[in-house]
C-alpha cells in the first residue's frame, strides 16, 4: 500500500475509534494533553503567532475548538495549546504582526501575512484538504512542526538557513 493510503486508513480508524468521546469533547468539559506547535519561518518579532486546532467540521471555517498564541520570535516560535483531548485534528496558524486577531487579507482574499498548516499540507486554490493536514493527537503531550508560508504578490519564502541572518 502507498504511504498516503496507509495514513488515510490509520486516520479513519482513529476517527472511528473516538467518534463518541470526540464528538462531545470541548474545552469546558474534558481534559486532554498539551499540543506543542513549533512554528518556523516567523518573519519578525512583531505581534503574535496564532494557532487554531480544528476538527473536520471546523477546519478552514472558523470555530475551531482549541487555540493558542505566543509572542512572535523571528525564526521559530513555540505555541502550546493545553487540554486537547485525543482525536483527529488539523492545525491552521498565522503570523499576526498587527495583533488583529484574524488573517489580514488583501485582493481576492489572499493572505497578506504568513500562514501555515499541520503536515505543511499543500494549499492549492481553496486551502489544504483536511486529510492532508490532519494528524492523530493521543493522550500524551505531542509536538508538531509547521512552517509559515506567504502567498500572493510580493511573497517571499525565507529558507530556514537564512532566517537567523535576516
Amino acid at each position: 500500500m502507498s504511504g498516503l493510503l496507509i495514513r488515510t486508513v490509520t486516520i479513519m480508524a482513529a476517527a472511528m475509534t473516538c467518534l463518541a468521546p470526540c464528538a462531545f469533547a470541548s474545552p469546558a468539559n474534558s481534559q486532554g494533553s498539551p499540543l506543542i506547535i513549533q512554528v518556523s519561518g516567523v518573519p519578525s518579532n512583531r505581534g503574535l503567532v496564532r494557532v487554531n486546532v480544528c476538527t473536520l467540521g471546523t477546519f478552514l471555517k472558523g470555530g475551531c475548538p482549541y487555540s493558542g498564541a505566543a509572542p512572535a520570535v523571528q525564526g521559530v516560535t513555540t505555541v502550546t495549546v493545553n487540554d486537547v483531548p485525543p482525536g483527529v485534528y488539523a492545525v491552521q496558524l498565522f503570523d499576526d504582526p498587527r495583533d488583529l486577531g484574524h488573517v489580514d487579507r488583501g485582493v481576492f482574499g489572499i493572505p497578506k501575512v504568513a500562514i501555515g498548516f499541520s503536515n505543511n499540507a499543500p494549499v492549492g486554490l481553496h486551502g489544504p484538504k483536511f486529510g492532508r493536514a490532519s494528524f492523530i493527537h493521543g493522550d500524551d503531550t505531542q509536538t508538531i512542526t509547521v512552517t509559515l508560508r506567504r502567498f500572493g504578490p510580493g511573497a517571499r519564502q525565507i529558507p530556514p538557513t537564512q532566517e537567523a541572518a535576516e
